[in-house]
């Protein structure tokens, strides 16, 4: 595999070259997860499954457990399933801001690969963001509709 190692990201050997763009994109952003990137990749194509044309782009920041290394043995036998591993950059946000970068789905998620985040709900955030910018998945709020629900411009005008 090819590290990135400096702006702008150039994907791996993992990289999409021929196929058309995802319909959805998950990005995963890692940093020793090895015990769960593979439950949480396949708990994503589970919850993935009417989206047969998703990517699982998975940022590993060089993690000594060696996440990269598992999710590379992912990719090899699923071309949907992507490794970026990171060596001289680290953090978050630069992860996740690379990822999209490399996203080429039409819907784009970005969840954490330590199963915070139930990759059930994508189907939910899928739908949510028809004809919308942006969804935000988060608990449950008290009172609130489970899965979420939608909200109007501040100040009313739109309840939930």
């Amino acid at each position: 595999m090819t590290p990135l190692e400096s702006p702008p990201a150039t994907p791996g050997p993992t990289s999409r070259t021929g196929p058309p763009p995802a319909a959805v994109t998950v990005v995963l952003p890692t940093y020793n997860e090895a015990r769960n990137i593979r439950t949480v990749i396949a708990a994503t194509q589970v919850a993935l499954r009417s989206h047969p044309d998703h990517e699982i782009l998975v940022v590993d920041d060089d993690s000594p457990d060696g996440t990269w290394r598992t999710v590379d043995e992912l990719s090899a036998a699923d071309p949907r399933i992507h490794c970026y591993r990171r060596l001289a950059r680290h953090g978050l946000a630069s992860a996740i801001l690379e990822g999209l970068s490399m996203a080429s789905g039409a819907a784009l998620v970005v969840m954490d690969a330590d199963l915070q985040h139930d990759p059930a709900a994508i189907p939910l955030l899928v739908g949510a963001v028809a004809g919308a910018d942006i969804a935000v998945g988060g608990p449950d709020p008290p009172g609130g509709a489970p899965g979420g629900g939608r909200r109007g411009p501040p100040g009313g005008g739109g309840g939930g």
